[in-house]
């Protein structure tokens, strides 16, 4: 079945109309969506409904409306989704706590159609479609609706749109291996993972992103953490300049790690 799509054109003129209207509680229309000429066999619209409604339920959790009220699967996935093994008592921002338990709800709700996921196209659907009530949801401040910034509906590739930025993180930072294979997902603030993972192409290797939160994060995902932003700036500079020089696609654990203590002795040398 092929998947929906909605151009980042149509997502621009649509989230401008909104923007425009200055009201966030009457979003125009959303934009129709067409569809591709390829994909798996699908019922995409059924999965992102039932996506939204999980991922509802666990931001009325997260943000202590109400109880868990869904027992069975979709239960099962947001107390799976909300453990963290590595500090059980750590305390964190709601909103951190959200997106570290909803990448994994992500991950673990859809099925694996990497054709769709490349697209920046379904992205845009996902957002402007099924999840847009969600996403106006995720951006109410202290009881004020506001309308979402525009990254979180259409982007350039996509990289920051709402979903889309959560499925990667749980699928750059998963690791079989480990006894919670989340462990590493679960780590780090929303803008954590937006300046310093999406938006440097270094962190694409999977052992070179996991070095990288382990130095930031040594104690897991509630304790403190290592370096100021100050500094982890200088030593994202640093990291970056280092791989131009090392094919980072081929390091081991051990290696990246070593790489990346490397350029922070570099840093504190100067």
């Amino acid at each position: 079945m092929p998947y929906p799509i909605v151009s980042r054109a149509s997502a621009n003129r649509w989230y401008r109309e909104w923007e425009e209207s200055g009201n966030p509680d009457a979003p125009p229309e959303s934009p129709n969506a067409d569809t591709s000429q390829d994909g798996a066999n699908h019922d995409w619209p059924s999965l992102a409904t039932r996506l939204t409604e999980v991922l509802g339920e666990l931001h009325d959790l997260v943000e202590g409306n109400r109880d868990l009220q869904n027992p069975g699967d979709a239960g099962d996935l947001i107390s799976m989704a909300l453990v963290k093994r590595s500090d059980p008592k750590a305390k964190r921002q709601k909103n951190e706590r959200f997106e570290s338990a909803a990448c994994i709800v992500v991950r673990e709700s859809l099925p694996r159609d990497i054709v769709a996921f490349a697209d920046p196209e379904f992205w845009h659907w996902m957002a402007t479609g099924p999840g847009l009530d969600l996403i106006r949801r995720r951006y109410i401040e202290n009881g004020q609706a506001r309308i979402p910034d525009s990254l979180n509906f259409t982007s350039s590739k996509a990289q920051e749109t709402f979903f889309y930025r959560l499925w990667i993180r749980a699928e750059m930072a998963h690791d079989p291996d480990l006894e919670d294979p989340y462990e590493l997902a679960r780590c780090g603030g929303v803008e954590f993972w937006r300046s310093h993972v999406y938006r440097q192409m270094s962190m694409e290797s999977s052992a070179l992103l996991a070095a990288f939160i382990r130095f930031q994060h040594p104690n897991g995902a509630g304790g403190k953490k290592r370096l100021t932003q100050e500094e982890i700036r200088k030593l994202i500079k640093r990291i970056r300049r280092g791989a131009a020089n090392v094919v980072v696609e081929i390091l081991d654990r051990k290696e990246a790690e070593r790489f990346v203590e490397h350029q922070w002795q570099k840093i504190q040398e100067k």
